[in-house]
């Protein structure tokens, strides 16, 4: 795992949390533990005591003092000490007193060591100071229980647990829990190790598909593809890339096929206007007007050429500025149809108009809504053999006009309507520039569409015709 990389890093995050949560859950966990078995054993403690104080007031109340009771329980076994204080009407020896030196004998320690201690905090008698000593402070002082015999308090007894210590067999019970939880955490961070390393390995094997992918497209291998099936974020992702890359190889393969259709378009006319001035630097062509005239015609086709290249660059950069005016779209589609019904005619094509009655006005670029009627009827009347129809349409529909140039020309094949908006298409590839004009125009009146947030579509079929619609928005919008 590299340093400095996603996987150590996501990696790193993952164990600090899951660390100081096991830590904090643990330290918790063991304090609590200990403080509840604390509080458990001083009850216990206290518990033992008050069972057990009845023994030693009644020793003292039989023998007025407490020599010889260190004898005494060493004498007295360990049940007996345990019971008397529950069951005073047993059998507890009662006749107290203290035993003979060779009477006595050893009997299993009681299960928490007392201790009596008089008013100064000196020891009287320890059940078990094999222990060790215990510091009679204050604290502990005041947690005993004071023994008292006709209303004079003749000493004081407390446990080890009431006292608030543990006995060793309870601190190797402690000590054996601390153990257990450490060890669990151990395992668990290790745990959490071991199943955030498989998980981010997985999680950021798409990520590096993806980053492995957008480098060979970074040197201009436009065919990468991510295979990314996960169903989640990082699918979309990959879905995204992928379409992503679809698009930028298609945008690379009109850039390329664009800059050699342009190279083609210039170089023709270049080309016959180089053939053309030799043949008359030479002597071999007279200037005769028809040959100037063929010139002229060259140099006009070049210009709208380059004219329709800058006016196409301008509206799909989004540069161009557009001067929106109040527009009646039915009297503009008058003016436009009456323009080129001449042409129309010359090549005996009808041409009508339909326009709705009522309000047809909308806020756009007077010269650009003329351009891109222009450039839809031009185009209808390149297509449209002679004897054809071309039908125009101008209609409110909601918040838009919707205005339809359809016409019975030769129609476009279903496979190329997804391209002819596109710069520099043809519809056959094998159609001239003669008959097929520069195939810019119907991209020039896409962008323009596009300018004025618009929409446009296209419906065709061969040997039938082909209908344009676009939709220009009637309030205009920034």
């Amino acid at each position: 795992m590299r340093k400095g990389s996603l996987q150590s890093q996501i990696t790193s995050s993952f164990l600090l949390v899951v660390l100081l949560t096991i830590s904090l859950f643990s330290i918790m966990s063991y304090a609590m533990i200990l403080q509840r078995f604390s509080s458990f054993t001083a009850e216990s403690g206290k518990n033992f005591v008050a069972r057990n104080i009845s023994i030693f007031t009644y020793y003292y109340e039989t023998n007025g003092t407490w020599d010889g009771i260190n004898e005494f329980f060493t004498e007295m076994p360990k049940r007996e000490i345990m019971d008397f204080g529950t069951n005073p009407g047993s059998t507890p020896w009662m006749e107290i007193k203290p035993p003979e030196p060779d009477d006595t004998h050893e009997v299993p320690p009681s299960p928490d060591r007392l201790i009596l201690f008089d008013d100064n905090g000196t020891i009287i008698f320890d059940s078990d100071p094999t222990e060790g000593e215990i510091n009679l402070s204050k604290d502990v002082m005041s947690r005993a229980i004071p023994i008292v015999v006709e209303e004079v308090q003749v000493g004081m007894l407390i446990s080890t647990n009431s006292a608030g210590f543990l006995r060793p067999d309870q601190i190797n019970f402690i000590r054996d829990i601390f153990w257990v939880i450490l060890a669990s955490t151990v395992i668990s961070v290790v745990t959490v190790v071991f199943v955030s390393l498989l998980l981010t390995r997985r999680i950021l094997k798409p990520v590096h598909s993806l980053s492995a992918a957008s480098l060979k497209i970074a040197n201009g291998d436009y065919s990468q593809r991510v295979d990314v099936h996960e169903p989640n974020e990082l699918g979309e992702m990959a879905t995204a890339f992928n379409a992503m890359a679809v698009e930028l190889e298609r945008q690379n393969t009109l850039r390329r096929r664009a800059t050699s259709d342009i190279a083609h378009e210039l170089r023709t006319p270049l080309s016959v206007l180089q053939i053309e001035l030799e043949s008359l630097e030479d002597g071999l062509t007279d200037p005769t007007p028809e040959t100037l005239q063929g010139l002229q015609r060259e140099v006009v086709y070049l210009n709208h050429l380059v004219e329709d290249l800058r006016i196409l660059a301008l509206a799909e950069s989004g540069d161009m500025v557009l001067n929106p005016i109040t527009l009646d779209m039915g009297s503009l589609a008058t003016e436009i149809v009456n323009r080129v019904r001449y042409t129309a005619a010359e090549q005996k094509i009808a041409l009508t108009l339909y326009k709705v009655e009522g309000d047809l006005y909308l806020k756009a670029d007077e010269q650009r809504v003329s351009q891109i009627l222009l450039n839809l009827l031009s185009n209808a009347i390149q297509y449209t053999p002679e004897g054809g129809a071309i039908h125009v349409s101008v209609e409110k529909n909601g918040e838009w006009i919707e205005t339809s140039v359809q016409d019975t020309g030769i129609g476009i094949a279903e496979e190329d309507l997804a391209h002819v908006f596109e710069r520099l298409y043809r519809s056959s590839q094998a159609r001239s520039r003669t008959d097929g004009g520069s195939g810019l125009g119907l991209s020039i009146v896409k962008g323009l569409v596009d300018l004025h947030h618009g929409k446009i579509s296209v419906e065709s079929e061969v040997g039938k015709g082909s209908t344009f619609t676009f939709a220009l928005p009637i309030q205009a919008q920034s």
